[in-house]
Formats: C-alpha cells, sequence, structure tokens
C-alpha cells in the first residue's frame, strides 16, 4: 500500500488543505515550510548510527502511520508487522511488538487464518480501528482489530479474505479476481485492492461493522484487464500494483507502464468502467492512449494523489536513456491528461524542456506520498526526496532540506549514513514527521517543519496601576521554541521582560488613568529555518476614579483648565476617544496616536538555485487584514527590472488570504539578483505596509518590513 492509498481520512485532510503558512499568521515566514532533517534510526541487523533491535525481521515492504499518530505499523519479507510506538512530540520511535509466526511475536493460530506469506501493503481505517494486510504469494487480506494499546489482533470469526478461500485449508473468505495483491486503498467504506498477478486487476471490499471485509457478487466489485472471473473488463490493468481514490474515482498504475481511471459509485463503493480515450494512458495498448507518454512506458512504481484532483505517477530509474521521473496528471474528462512541458514532469537527471532536473529519484522503483496538508509530495527513491507543489506542479524544493541522502550532495543533499536505500514512505497524520523504510532493513524519522509560527490579535483588559504578564498571542503547531520582540510599543503604560517560554511579556499599566493601546510583537524562530511571525495586543487600562470637576472650566466639557488639556474645545478633555493620524491629542495623555500600519502579511515563495541570478516569484499573497478599500502594489528597482510599478489585483479572500500574483505576466514573475522587489499594502486610515526583498545571488529571498506614513512616499523603519 503506497501514496495516499492508506486511509480516506489522509485523502481527506488533502483536498480540505490549506495553505498553513498563511493561517493565523499577520507576517509570512522568510522560509517555505517543510523540508526534512533526519532524527532517528531503528534497524535490523546492527547499523552504525541506529539503534539495534534484537530481532531480524527482512526487508521492509510498506510503512503506514496510525491515525491518532500513536504507532507506525511495517510490513517486511520475513512475513512479519513490526509495531512501533511513536513520540508524538519528537516523532521519534520505539520497538513495542511484531506479528508473525516466530518466537516473541504474537502468531497467527494455524486453524484460524493463513500464515502471512510475503506482505506488499498494509492499511489502516480512518478510525484507526482495522488493520488489513496484504499477502502477495498467498492472495490474502488479512484482517486485524487495532487495540488501544496498538496491538494487532485477528478480527473474531472469519478474518480473512482470499482468492479461492484461501491456500489449503481454505480459511478465508473467497475474494474474487485477486491474485498476488500489491497495494491497498481506503475510500469511504470500501477497501480497493490492487492485483499484480494474471491477468491483474482491481478488487473492491465492503468494510462491514468492526472492520469486517465482504464482497458482493453482482460483477461490479472488481474489474481486470481481461474478464476472468465474472468481473469488468477495462484496457491497462496488467500488472496492476498501485492504487490512489478519492470520492468517484480509483486510479491504479501497473508495471506495464499505464494509469488506468476507474468510476466508483461513492455509496456502494462498487466499481464502473470509465470512458473515453484518457481512461487509460501510458504504454501502447488497444483502447489506451500512449501518444505523449511515451516516458510511461518504463513501468509505473506508485502514484499518489494531489489536493486539487491530480495524480503523481512514479517511473523507475532505467538504463536506456531515461531516468527516475514523477509526472503530473490532470483530470481531463473521465480519465488523466499529462501536464505540458516541463511543468508536468520532474526526473532525476536533465531533460531539457521535457522535464524539471531533479535529484534522489534514481531507483528502481520510487514510491511517493502526499503530505495531509497538501504541500508537498516526498519520493522514496535512491534519497529521500521534497517535491514541493504549487498549482498542482511538482517542484523540487532548491535546499539541502530538500533531500536526505546516504552522503552529502553539495549544495543538494544533506546527508545520512544509516539511510540506506529507501522504498516506501509515510507521514505522520499532524504533517511534522516523515517515515522511510530501507531495503537494508531499518526505519528512518525524519522531522517536517509544517508551519511557522503563528499569531493572531487579541485584547486584555486590566485595572489601572496593574503590573504583571499579559500573553502574546503566536505559539509554533510545530512546538519550535519561539523568540519575541516588540515592533509597536504602547502608548498606555510600559512593557518589561518577555518570558519566551511563556509567551508573555511584564505589562506596567499607568497609575490614575484610563485607555486603550494596542502592541504589535513579532514571534521568531531559527531552529529549523527561520520563520516569523506578527500579532498584536490590545491593552484596554480601566478603573481609574474619576476626578471631580472644580474651578473654570471655559469648554464645559466637566474638565477644569488644570485637568483640560485644551479648555476651549469639548472634544479635547481627558478620556475622550483620540482619533489616529490628526496629530491632536483627543484624550490628554500626552500622546498624538498615529496611524495603525497595517499588519497585513505578504507571503512569498521563489524558485532560484544556488548558482544562478535569476529568481522566479512562484506565489505572493496578502494575509490576515484586510481593512475596507486596501490596495497592493509591486515595485522592482536595480538594472533590468521587468517592471517599475504595477497595481495587483487581489483575488477573493479565502482562508484568510489573497493571492495578489495573478496580475504578473511569465515574464514579470522573473527577477535577477542585484534588484529589490518591494509589494506595499496600504488602505485608507492606515500607514502603508512594506515588504522590501532584496535579492542576493545563491541566497533564500527574505522579507524585511517597513512602512510609510499616509501622503508620503518615504520608507522608513517605524511610523510611530
Amino acid at each position: 500500500m503506497r501514496g495516499l492509498s492508506r486511509t480516506r481520512s489522509a485523502i481527506a485532510a488533502i483536498f480540505a488543505a490549506v495553505v498553513f503558512t498563511l493561517v493565523g499568521a499577520s507576517a509570512a515566514s522568510a522560509v517555505v515550510p517543510g523540508g526534512l532533517e533526519a532524527k532517528g534510526c531503528l534497524a535490523w541487523p546492527a547499523v552504525s548510527g541506529c539503534t539495534t533491535l534484537n530481532a531480524s525481521f527482512g526487508t521492509p515492504s510498506d510503512v503506514a502511520v496510525s491515525p491518532d499518530g500513536a504507532h507506525v505499523y511495517v510490513t517486511t519479507s520475513a512475513n512479519s508487522i513490526v509495531i512501533f510506538a511513536r513520540n508524538p512530540s519528537t516523532g521519534l520511535l520505539a520497538y513495542q511488538g511484531c506479528v508473525r509466526n516466530a518466537a516473541g511475536c504474537t502468531p497467527i493460530p494455524v486453524l484460524t487464518a493463513p500464515a502471512l506469506n510475503n506482505p506488499q501493503a498494509i492499511a489502516i481505517t480512518p478510525d484507526g480501528g482495522s488493520v488489513y494486510v496484504a499477502s502477495a504469494d498467498s492472495n490474502v487480506i488479512h484482517e486485524f482489530t487495532r487495540n488501544g494499546d496498538g496491538s494487532l489482533s485477528l478480527k473474531p470469526g472469519t478474518p480473512c479474505v482470499a482468492n479461492l478461500g484461501g491456500p489449503p485449508p481454505a480459511l478465508c473468505i473467497d475474494a474474487r479476481a485477486m491474485a498476488s495483491p500489491r497495494d491497498l486503498a481506503i475510500e469511504g467504506n470500501s477497501l480497493y485492492v490492487a492485483s499484480a498477478g494474471t491477468p491483474g486487476g482491481v478488487s473492491a471490499f465492503v468494510i462491514g461493522p468492526g472492520g469486517a471485509l465482504g464482497q458482493s457478487n453482482s460483477g461490479a466489485e472488481c474489474i481486470q484487464q481481461s474478464n476472468g472471473d465474472n468481473c469488468l473488463d477495462t484496457a491497462g490493468l496488467a500488472s496492476t500494483t498501485s492504487l490512489a481514490a478519492h470520492g468517484g474515482r480509483v486510479y491504479a498504475g501497473t508495471a506495464g507502464g499505464r494509469v488506468v481511471t476507474i468510476k466508483r459509485d461513492p455509496a456502494s463503493g462498487l466499481l464502473q468502467r470509465a470512458a473515453g480515450p484518457n481512461a487509460c494512458v501510458g504504454a501502447a495498448l488497444a483502447f489506451c492512449t500512449s501518444a505523449g507518454y511515451a516516458e510511461l512506458a518504463v513501468g509505473v512504481s506508485d502514484i499518489t494523489l494531489g489536493a486539487e484532483g491530480q495524480v503523481y505517477a512514479a517511473m523507475p530509474n532505467i538504463t536506456d536513456g531515461q531516468s527516475g521521473r514523477v509526472l503530473t496528471l490532470d483530470p481531463v474528462g473521465e480519465g488523466l491528461g499529462r501536464r505540458a512541458g516541463a511543468a508536468g514532469c520532474v526526473s532525476n537527471a536533465a531533460h531539457a524542456g521535457v522535464c524539471t532536473t531533479g535529484r534522489g529519484l534514481g531507483s528502481a522503483t520510487p514510491h511517493l506520498i502526499a503530505s495531509p496538508d497538501g504541500q508537498d509530495v516526498y519520493a522514496a527513491g535512491s534519497a529521500l526526496v521534497e517535491l514541493n507543489r504549487a498549482g498542482g506542479a511538482l517542484t523540487p524544493r532548491n535546499d539541502l532540506r530538500g533531500c536526505v541522502n546516504v552522503a552529502a550532495v553539495a549544495g543538494l543533499c544533506s546527508p545520512y549514513l544509516p539511510l540506506g536505500t529507501p522504498t516506501a514512505v509515510a507521514v505522520a497524520p499532524d504533517g511534522r514527521h516523515v517515515y522511510a523504510v530501507s531495503s537494508s532493513g531499518r526505519i528512518i524519522t525524519t522531522r517536517r517543519d509544517s508551519s511557522g509560527p503563528v499569531c493572531g490579535s487579541t485584547a486584555v483588559t486590566v485595572q489601572h496601576a496593574f503590573q504583571g504578564p499579559i500573553a502574546i498571542p503566536c505559539s509554533d503547531p510545530d512546538g519550535d521554541p519561539l523568540t519575541f520582540t516588540t515592533i509597536t510599543p504602547p502608548t498606555l503604560g510600559t512593557l518589561g521582560a518577555f518570558d519566551h517560554g511563556a509567551a508573555s511579556v511584564i505589562y506596567a499599566a499607568p497609575q490614575g488613568q484610563n485607555g486603550s493601546s494596542t502592541i504589535a510583537f513579532r514571534a521568531t524562530y531559527t531552529s529549523f529555518g527561520t520563520f516569523i511571525g506578527d500579532g498584536s495586543v490590545q491593552v484596554n487600562v480601566v478603573g481609574a476614579p474619576a476626578v471631580l470637576p472644580g474651578g473654570i472650566d471655559a469648554d464645559r466639557d466637566g474638565f477644569t483648565a488644570g485637568q483640560d488639556c485644551r479648555d476651549d474645545n469639548p472634544s479635547i478633555r481627558p478620556g475622550a476617544t483620540e482619533i489616529k493620524g490628526n496629530r491632536i491629542d483627543e484624550n490628554c495623555d500626552g500622546v498624538a496616536e498615529p496611524f495603525p500600519t497595517l499588519t497585513s502579511g505578504v507571503a512569498h515563495d521563489w524558485s532560484w538555485k544556488k548558482r544562478s541570478t535569476i529568481f522566479t516569484l512562484r506565489a505572493l499573497r496578502v494575509t490576515q487584514q484586510f481593512p475596507k478599500g486596501w490596495k497592493v502594489q509591486i515595485k522592482c528597482s536595480g538594472k533590468k527590472c521587468p517592471f517599475k510599478s504595477k497595481t495587483l489585483k487581489a483575488a477573493k479572500v479565502k482562508k484568510q488570504a489573497s493571492s495578489v500574483i495573478g496580475s504578473l505576466s511569465k515574464k514579470q514573475r522573473r527577477f535577477r539578483a542585484g534588484q529589490t522587489i518591494e509589494v506595499w499594502v496600504s488602505a485608507p486610515n492606515f500607514n502603508t505596509k512594506v515588504a522590501r526583498i532584496a535579492l542576493k545571488k545563491g541566497k533564500q529571498p527574505a522579507i524585511v518590513p517597513y512602512c510609510v506614513l499616509p501622503g508620503s512616499s518615504k520608507v522608513q523603519k517605524a511610523c510611530s
């Protein structure tokens, strides 16, 4: 079981994904979240740098993380399921137990079900209560109950389904058209099985009460290349080895080099033929579209799904001039079509105009999985590789965190000797850790940064003369330690020391004075890249006793000349509402409050290479604050700018973000080292927010915040 065929909940998370750098943060991170950092290894037999397990479990074949994130399960060639407990904070694993007919493991009773026999795939239901394992050499799907402690036990009754009831003695429910099962996919209340044996195909099973599997006898519960067991037939399904399912579609990848689309009834889970020339794409075969798909002919080793319905297909590295590749296939009619040009392909070696050049895909059987937030696809090839998703297309992450390899690759991959050659990959449900199993008998834990600091805006009410901590509305979903600084200090009261661990700061309110003040903060961490987030707290000071007026009160506002800072204007008096930006001190606190600076964030994403001077802007969004009448302008200074200044049209605000890149043509998104880009976000009655990005050769583009006063064109560090 590969890719996103693991559970329905994993796929649902992909299709509901949001760009997590934009949620709740008023300033975008200077580094794109994601990336990999090796953190630990368990191995059998002993490997330098790994914790060694006492038992030998053979070669791992598949890996899955439970939906609650508490356990990781690995199937192996030693006819085993190895169970690991997962630390949800660090992601590190500890051996917990195993299932196999050998000493020290939970056995499968010989009179209850056949023994595991070359298990190739594992799938877990979205509720985490049932686990299914496919044994390729005995044509059996074992059904396990996942207990509260993560251990597995065979389901009561008949705990398996098998072709012809299984090997003698037949102990399982008969499963039609299931020869050499290689992959599993769960969608709705259905389990789908990919069969690589002759004639190849896909079988559908109903997941009944308690997780027990059943199969109808309608003929629509299986589909094959040729009808060998009273099934539907459709072209291209010989040697089906990988599956992905979502909604009304099941996608099958084959060792024969095809990707086949099959329709499914979401209510019953039963299968239907898809119509049209794109229902089968790949290697030449009657009723399959082969023109433009020659590269698929080397075989499809795995498929996974993208958030907008794309299918990503991995192909092996071979020696006839091709190389390991991942293709992007978009929905077309009832089938799929290859995205044109280099945007539709990432290859292990350079193929000018055909594919984007990547690395780490040089494997005989690369495998794929998409992250739950929909941002990335991870490939287990000759290395463990991150492919970033933008508009559905894949591009290799272009820094060291985009690749983990057994040895360092200068400017491309970070080294981790225990990695070996990864053969399967899984992502934790929270997106914070990626797990790879290696052909040499080990499981690697890598850390993935799923978000930058998330900040918001809050309000707090304190009594006059209060002195104590107030909470800063910033946190990091990954648990990274944050450091806080002040962007805009209070105009009423003073700040003391920060408690960075508690996300708080000491605030001292004035004695005998009421009023409000907004304090802007910045949260930063640098433990895994440099990420920032901006937030604010409005402090309302109350409880100061009213001063009875006495003496002269010329403007009759209730305050005498000694109390009133302007006794000739009743709208200017202690406690009056301060009008920001007009340079008048209405509330007599000694400060004429300025216009507030927009706290809108600017999120940016660039494509660039270490040795190139060209930077391509891939995404530009405004986040968090969208006051009435807000506008965006982009400016470029320096030699050979594609433009000097452009007003950008904003897309509809969705999930607290608005894309503004649509106004720029492809040519206008290409910039050079030495140029400076500024994004101006303005609105009436606000200081303009300016995000300045100086492009430097070989450096990750980063934002430095500035501001501009209303009516001015001068960019300043602060607009107080």
